[in-house]
């Protein structure tokens, strides 16, 4: 990760103590989303390993940031699984996160046969499409007297990359399943700034995943109208 100066930056003001002046690392801290980058470097570097609580009556976990404690913890499923999820305070009746919640032999297995969609080889076969896609965007983006490039640009090329390319779906159902992943990973901020995670909001995408599969394609049910 890219150095950040730290000069004039010395407390770790995110961190909380326990008894015992064992380092607590609060996910919740709005801090955390609102200079990631800064917290990351700074806690890698004076506080490679922390103690974060989780809501329910758990013991909590054990949060890593140095890349070396990081990739000692990945090549070690036999102490550190993967099974039990990677959402602190995971509500009951999630679906399992293929594949990053399994471990060997499953994993591999599970990459292995994604990674085919990915390589080079796929990546160059894509990239005409890809870049007619870019092409597309770029021309609506400079017409715009105010454009965003997020929402005008990056997020829109991944959406129609998966629509059209990788898995020919309704391009119109696309920002639904856009918010349900987002409403799982990063949650609704609340009025004191820290985030409201919904990881349930995952099975809303199952269960769109599952009617593609299984259903008519293009699929008669919309991402909006799963609860």
């Amino acid at each position: 990760m890219e150095e950040i100066p730290m000069e004039g930056r010395q407390d770790l003001y995110w961190l909380d103590r326990y008894p015992g002046n064992s380092p607590v690392f609060s996910y919740d801290d709005p801090a955390v989303s609102d200079e990631f980058d800064h917290v990351m470097t700074a806690m890698a570097a004076r506080c490679p390993l922390a103690h974060s609580p989780t809501t329910d009556s758990g013991p909590g976990v054990a949060s890593f940031f140095s890349m070396d404690d990081v990739r000692e913890v990945c090549r070690r499923s036999d102490d550190f699984s993967s099974e039990g999820g990677w959402i602190l305070n995971r509500p009951d009746g999630i679906p399992t996160m293929i594949p990053i919640e399994l471990d060997e032999p499953r994993h591999r297995y599970w990459r292995t046969s994604l990674n085919r969609f990915f390589g080079p080889g796929t990546v160059d076969e894509m990239s005409p499409r890809i870049n007619a896609i870019a092409d597309e965007l770029i021309d609506k983006l400079i017409v715009k007297d105010a454009p965003d490039f997020l929402q005008d640009f990056a997020s829109p090329l991944a959406q129609l990359i998966v629509a059209r390319i990788l898995l020919g779906l309704p391009e119109e159902d696309m920002p639904e399943l856009v918010q349900h992943v987002t409403r799982a990973n990063f949650g609704v901020e609340r009025d004191d700034g820290s985030r409201d995670l919904s990881p349930e909001a995952f099975q809303n995408v199952y269960d769109y995943a599952r009617e593609v599969i299984s259903g008519p394609h293009p699929p008669t049910r919309k991402p909006s109208s799963l609860e």
